[in-house]
């Protein structure tokens, strides 16, 4: 025993100081008054000797002058002093030489007032020189005249060390947030690179120097040119300013494709100039998900710098985002040309008519027929215009083609029949695709609805890229059909700049003559046609991307679920079970695709405040104390903490948060009631019980499903929805759901 027999008399106040100040370390029951632990003490020493001198934390007693009277077993462990050495030392012996003012006056404030002092985050010294941070509570207590300080010493080592891990993945994610939300500024890319790369290189944990540049792949697809830069010396800048593919660090990594690392100036490093200092490398090749180079980023190391997996891991998502982002970028730049060369085209237009019309009102006085032609051009001119209307609408590219064919084939203008087709080309397939058409019998339809380049009139035209008019059917016509009737065609190749989009055909009577007005006309409609085509293929890559991006955010969601199962591999797999059945039961119930999306996103990582709990509480196998409880409790809080600053497209912290709240308000951490929780969180409370049950745990093996389906039944309207109570046991037992 540490504590002497000679001593035993201090316990009895201890012990009530101990209830008073330290409920975790004597969790009774019941109150017992001081004199009510001497009695206790005279009856059992031998019980409370043990329960002082194995508690978890470090017990001992001083005097007003700060000699150290009795340690318990703890205190001699973590000091490292033998019992005999220890009692012969001050206070002052084991703190360190800054620590003194703060404890000694803490130590005047217990003598002078009798109060109990927390000090939170100081340092002991140990025998050996090692300094450890602890927290210390002090008391005060009196026996026989004489005036002690109680003292508890708690070793906050690990939980330091948590907390500095705890701030290096909040740290992670909150970069990640910061670059996603750079990508929706309404700013230039190159000024979302800079800020995107003065976010990472002011990562503190991150082992860079704050020196790093981005390059990126322009016209010339074999060169690499730097964009952005920081902390680069005007002799660096304008050696590297253009490397090629396999030159020097960046090249290779463009080359390759793959991550290239140096802890030193090695031979690979091509480019040198005197007074260069010693560094290495991170160049990781910016590259989407088809494989294709947008550029390099390039980070600086201290010299012989060892490479971090870690690093690794967080610099390849940061690559990946850069990527997306880049590529993004030069969709929207796409679009924005595709809309300005429209409205180019249409402005271009609207002048030559207004031109036109001047012109023509000037001679109307003195020619009818600049009358007529006047009224001819401003049909004209509203016809485009009505056009133009259709080819903004936000409806499916067939839809916008069908209303503009309507309008072509009922022009009062032109001889024109009432048939027509729109042909999209395939530039994989080499073929035409009928996309719209009017008035094509079935025997037409499987004729034209797929037309290789140089066949027919529709072939021709694409082919050789030039309006194609015939007044009857002729021998150029190689694809035939039942009922034919004499007509003619005006056969219109749809082009952007020089690529082949389409063709437009229209019917005319057999023997019309062509106007060089008509095919100005038609040339003006197939413009209008490139356009939409184009900006319609540029949303659908554009919707693409934001697929990728979503899908990026899935897989952070995916590795924040795995950090918490690393730390608790008793209950591995759990998130992704509750998961499950939480999207299970959301389908059952019919709720919105965003609804089932943001139930099974956030029961996949509904534990990641489980990061802050001590592993050794999780894993423990026998029951948990009513202080560990409440460490665990703290959960919702920690996990509020670590996603509220995430833009989710759904309440993702909120749900969170919630899901170990009960309709009757006896959940926590907030005590929420009824329709004060969120729908989601109450599918995941169910959910998340259910899994706990049915599965093994630490302390007990599994209780099996009908147990499980059970439980929830009692708190059916209690604690638990009745609807998603009802929709869960349907799953079990009408539907066969499986975990």
């Amino acid at each position: 025993m540490i504590f002497s027999g000679n001593t035993i008399n201090y316990i009895g106040a201890l012990m009530s100081n101990l209830q008073e100040t330290c409920p975790h370390i004597l969790p009774l029951k019941n109150k017992i008054q001081p004199c009510s632990y001497l009695s206790k003490i005279s009856e059992s020493k031998e019980k409370y000797q043990s329960l002082i001198n194995y508690a978890g934390d470090v017990i001992l007693l001083a005097d007003i002058d700060g000699n150290i009277i009795e340690i318990n077993k703890k205190g001699v462990e973590l000091f490292g002093y033998t019992q005999e050495e220890i009692l012969n030392l001050n206070i002052r012996n084991i703190h360190p030489i800054e620590e003194l003012d703060k404890i000694f006056a803490s130590f005047k404030v217990i003598f002078e007032s009798k109060a109990n002092i927390n000090v939170e985050d100081t340092l002991i010294l140990t025998k050996d020189g090692t300094i450890v941070p602890v927290d210390i509570n002090g008391s005060f207590i009196e026996f026989k005249d004489k005036s002690l300080v109680l003292g508890i010493f708690r070793d906050i080592t690990h939980k330091k060390y948590q907390n500095r891990e705890l701030l290096k993945q909040f740290s992670m994610l909150e970069a990640i947030n910061q670059i996603l939300n750079i990508s929706l500024m309404p700013s230039s890319l190159i000024e979302q690179l800079q800020s995107i790369l003065n976010i990472i290189l002011t990562l503190p944990w991150l082992s860079i120097i704050k020196k790093g540049c981005i390059f990126l792949v322009e016209n010339d697809e074999d060169f690499l040119t730097m964009k952005v830069s920081v902390g680069l010396s005007t002799e660096l800048i304008d050696r590297c300013k253009k490397i090629s593919f396999n030159e020097c660090l960046c090249g290779a990594a463009a080359a390759t494709k793959q991550i290239v690392f140096s802890k030193c100036i090695d031979d690979s490093h091509h480019i040198r100039f005197e007074k260069m200092q010693p560094h290495g490398h991170y160049c990781l090749p910016i590259i989407n998900s088809k494989d294709k180079v947008f550029g390099v980023l390039n980070l600086y190391v201290s010299h012989g710098h060892i490479r971090d997996e870690r690093e690794d891991v967080f610099l390849t998502t940061i690559m990946k985002t850069i990527a997306r982002i880049v590529e993004h970028k030069y969709m929207e730049l796409e679009l924005q040309n595709s809309k300005l060369n429209l409205e180019i085209q249409v402005e271009n237009r609207t002048l030559q008519l207004q031109k036109t019309n001047k012109q023509l009102s000037l001679e109307i006085e003195q020619h009818r027929e600049a009358q007529e032609k006047l009224t001819h051009s401003n049909n004209i001119q509203k016809i485009i215009e009505a056009v133009l209307r259709i080819s903004l609408f936000s409806i499916e590219l067939t839809e916008i083609f069908n209303e503009i064919l309507k309008i072509l084939v009922t022009l009062p203008i032109f001889n024109l029949k009432s048939k027509a087709g729109i042909f999209i080309f395939n530039p994989d397939t080499q073929k035409l695709h009928l996309k719209s058409h009017i008035n094509f019998n079935d025997d037409q339809l499987k004729g034209c609805s797929e037309i290789d380049l140089g066949v027919c009139l529709c072939g021709k035209a694409a082919q050789n890229q030039k309006m194609i008019f015939v007044d009857k059917v002729n021998n150029l016509h190689d694809i035939k059909y039942k009922d034919m009737c004499p007509h003619g065609h005006y056969i219109i190749p749809i082009m952007y700049n020089t690529a082949l989009l389409g063709v437009l055909n229209l019917y005319v009577d057999q023997g019309h003559v062509a106007q060089k007005e008509e095919e100005e006309f038609l040339n003006s409609i197939s413009s209008i046609l490139a356009g939409v085509i184009k900006r319609n293929h540029a949303i659908s890559e554009v919707e693409e991307k934001v697929v990728e991006l979503r899908k990026i955010m899935s897989g952070i969601v995916e590795t924040i679920s795995k950090t918490v199962e690393v730390r608790d591999p008793y209950t591995s797999g759990h998130q992704r079970r509750v998961s499950d059945l939480a999207r299970a039961i959301a389908l059952k119930l019919n709720l919105t695709k965003d609804q089932i999306e943001s139930v099974r996103t956030a029961a996949l990582i509904h534990d990641i405040g489980k990061i802050a709990v001590p592993a050794e509480i999780l894993s423990k196998p026998g029951k948990i104390s009513n202080a560990e409880f409440s460490l665990i409790q703290m959960h919702c809080d920690t996990a509020y903490d670590i996603l509220k600053t995430i833009d989710f497209p759904w309440p993702i912290a909120q749900i969170v948060h919630q899901h170990h709240e009960a309709i009757d308000g006896s959940g926590y951490p907030l005590g929420l009631k009824g329709d004060e929780i969120l729908f989601e969180a109450k599918i995941i409370s169910v959910a998340d019980v259910v899994e706990a049950v049915s599965a093994h745990r630490p302390y007990r093996p599994s209780l099996g499903i009908n147990i499980a389906l059970d439980s929830i039944k009692q708190e059916k309207g209690k604690k638990f929805e009745p609807v998603i109570v009802d929709a869960c046991i349907q799953l079990f037992e009408e539907d066969n759901f499986k975990f």
